[in-house]
């Protein structure tokens, strides 16, 4: 243009590449500023030129073309001088924790292309013995190192790999510090743990097989997709039945039919399963063995809930029922032979049975009442044969005794006694479970009680009882007839009881509240009064201490014990006695009024 001279570069200023430009603004990356360039002619030397002053046109109007300023000076330095930065390795497999495969590769990556021979010429991987790895190094890109070594690396080793300083990349710039990490290579499959456990013994027949496995084998899969799965378990002898992962690394094998009792059974996992990402093998086979519960019974459980009640059991209902529980299924048929219910004196008991739909619980109940007071055995022979044929190895003997007619077994307190203690309750304890409608009416007491007798029963030892006997009373109680059991059977003679309650035990105490009552003294025309009771004691005697302060702080804070606390003789300032005046399990209020030694009286 006219008037403007080409603008040139200085001397000694060079245009960085455009990568170079980058790094030097990312050195500059904390501080944030605005440079303007503004645009003007300049000259060699890099000086703004002078704009020449327009030739005068007559007729014309001159423009006066603005003055160019100067561009400002950076107060920053230049900290990249353009040269090519040194390589650096940004990403590389494995990383931190990760393990490869065996036959797996190393691979780094590189922030720039690099020279591949120097680089690979710098590589080393090692084992634990230093023992130079070999290998074969590819450049999938001129960033990327990738090495694979020539044989399978060995099962849960650590290798050190080593890319050293001698690596350059391909502007011929090295690698500033050696790159050190640690290669883990996988450990092998194997099985970590197994249900049951190797070696167990009466195994239950519905137990699930189970093997748990130290990594991942089956891929995660929906449901409908477990059978293309691998089916991990070999059992003998043979069982049929269905396996499922349960995850990835458990795997879990239902029997179709609960397993043979006293059986030995041997589980292999066969040598080769792979893991699920192909990165290891099982190295061998993996066996264990374990035997079932050999054919036997499990409990024996009576109507009321009791389970495996002792021989000899006493008091069992004539209307109780059994049950005979198996850790096996049973032949039922071949079961029912073997079972008997017989009285003492070789009478059958008829009853009807019933089995559960897996045949492992026979329930047995009698088809009418057993007698009173009877020895039964229940029988079982070890002939009983299991499901699968195996007889049992223990059979079933089990003697009992049924409850006793209805009478009474006990009355407290007892006939012809006095009591030692008093004690209001009247108890009466019955040989059999009792109606309670029929026997609260039939118990007539003399004297007749004040009040009207609340009765309790207690199913669990068949017994009543109610609280309402006087102090030094002679009673007489008439049981009389007509008391029913449950079963409907009534008591059918009247029984007498006669006996002599206790005296109430003696009795002394203050008429006083829990919170504590203060004694000050005051004129005699004040004085506080205070209250006491008494029964059953020929004599009563008060006294009254004296106590610091920080005594009676301490008793109120649990410093020191309220109820059992002792003051010193010396801090004793009142005390009266008196003889009783109460008739016997009388109980008398008695008032007195505490004086100081100065005479004074108090109050609260």
């Amino acid at each position: 243009m006219p008037g403007l001279k080409n603008c040139q570069s200085s001397p000694g200023v060079r245009k960085p590449a455009a990568n170079h430009l980058l790094k030097r603004i990312s050195t500059f990356a904390s501080i944030v500023f605005t440079l303007t360039i503004l645009a003007s002619a300049c000259k060699p030397g890099g000086v703004p030129a002078s704009t020449p002053a327009p030739s005068e046109t007559p007729g014309a109007t001159v423009v006066q073309k603005p003055t160019a300023s100067p561009i400002p000076t950076s107060v920053f330095k230049v900290a990249d001088d353009g040269k090519p930065l040194p390589p650096q390795v940004i990403a590389q497999i494995p990383n931190g924790g990760q393990s490869i495969a065996r036959d797996g590769m190393v691979s780094l990556t590189f922030d720039q292309p690099m020279n591949q021979e120097k680089t690979a010429s710098a590589w080393k991987m090692v084992g634990s013995q230093d023992t130079p790895v070999d290998g074969q190094i590819t450049w999938p890109d001129n960033r990327t190192l990738q090495f694979k070594p020539s044989v399978s690396l060995a099962y849960g080793e650590t290798y050190l790999a080593s890319l050293g300083t001698e690596a350059a990349s391909a502007q011929g710039v090295a690698l500033q510090n050696s790159f050190d990490f640690q290669v883990n290579i996988v450990s092998p499959l194997q099985v970590s743990q197994v249900f049951p456990a190797d070696g167990t013994v009466d195994v239950e027949n519905k137990a699930v097989i189970t093997v748990i496995f130290n990594r991942p084998v089956a891929p995660l899969v929906i449901a409908e997709e477990q059978q293309n799965l691998p089916t991990p378990l070999s059992i003998s002898p043979a069982v049929s039945g269905s396996g499922q992962w349960v995850n990835t690394s458990i795997y879990a094998f239902r029997p179709d039919q609960p397993l043979h009792g006293g059986m030995d059974y041997t589980v292999t996992v066969k040598a080769g399963l792979a893991d699920a990402a192909g990165d290891s093998q099982l190295a061998e086979d993996y066996t264990w063995h374990f035997s079932t519960v050999t054919p036997r019974i499990q409990s024996l459980t009576l109507s009321n809930g009791t389970e495996n009640p002792p021989t000899g059991t006493q008091d069992v209902l004539l209307d109780s029922g059994f049950a005979v529980n198996f850790y096996q299924p049973m032949n039922p048929s071949n079961t029912e032979s073997a079972l008997s219910l017989t009285s003492q004196s070789g009478e059958s008991a008829p009853y009807s049975t019933l089995w559960n739909s897996d045949d492992t619980r026979v329930a047995i109940t009698p088809t009418q009442r057993l007698a009173y007071g009877t020895q039964y055995t229940l029988k079982l022979d070890a002939s009983a044969q299991a499901a699968d044929g195996g007889s049992l190895d223990q059979g079933l003997n089990w003697n009992f005794t049924t409850v006793q007619p209805p009478g009474i077994e006990m009355v407290s307190p007892a006939n012809g006694s006095t009591q030692d203690f008093y004690n209001q309750e009247l108890r009466i304890k019955f040989a059999s479970p009792m109606k309670f409608d029929t026997v609260k009416d039939k118990i007539d007491i003399t004297p007749k009680p004040k009040e009207d007798v609340q009765w309790y029963y207690n199913d669990y030892d068949w017994s009543v009882s109610a609280y309402f006997l006087e102090p030094s009373t002679r009673y007489e109680v008439h049981l009389l007839p007509g008391m029913e059991d449950i079963y409907g059977t009534a008591l059918q003679k009247e029984i007498v009881v006669r006996f002599t309650t206790a005296a109430y035990p003696p009795q002394a105490n203050l008429q006083m509240p829990y919170t504590p009552s203060v004694f000050r003294a005051v004129a005699p025309e004040s004085a506080q009064v205070f209250y006491a009771v008494y029964r059953n004691v020929r004599s009563v005697s008060f006294k009254l201490f004296q106590i610091t302060a920080d005594t009676f702080i301490h008793l109120q804070d649990g410093t020191l014990p309220q109820y059992n606390y002792t003051p010193t003789q010396d801090r004793l300032v009142w005390s009266a006695s008196e003889q009783s005046s109460g008739a016997l399990n009388e109980l008398v209020l008695k008032s007195f009024r505490p004086t100081m030694k100065d005479g004074l009286g108090g109050r609260r």
